[in-house]
C-alpha cells in the first residue's frame, strides 16, 4: 500500500500500521515468554519462542 498508491493518506496509514507490526511481534513474545515460564521442561518454552519467532517473519517472506 505505501508504494502502490500516490495518495498521501492511504500512505501515511500503511506506514503506521507497518511500525506497529513490530512493537505487537515483541508483545506478543513477552507474553508467550511468561506464560510458558511455570511449565515443568524448559523445552516446551524454548519450541514455542520458536514457532513465534519462525511465524513473525512470515510476514517479510510473504511481503517481498
Amino acid at each position: 500500500m505505501a508504494m502502490a498508491t500516490m495518495n498521501t493518506a492511504v500512505r501515511y496509514i500503511s506506514m503506521f500500521l507497518m511500525a506497529q507490526i513490530h512493537t505487537g511481534i515483541i508483545i506478543f513474545t513477552a507474553w508467550v515468554s511468561n506464560s510458558t515460564s511455570g511449565l515443568s521442561k524448559s523445552s516446551k518454552q524454548a519450541v514455542s519462542l520458536a514457532f513465534i519467532n519462525a511465524f513473525s517473519t512470515l510476514g517479510n517472506v510473504v511481503g517481498s
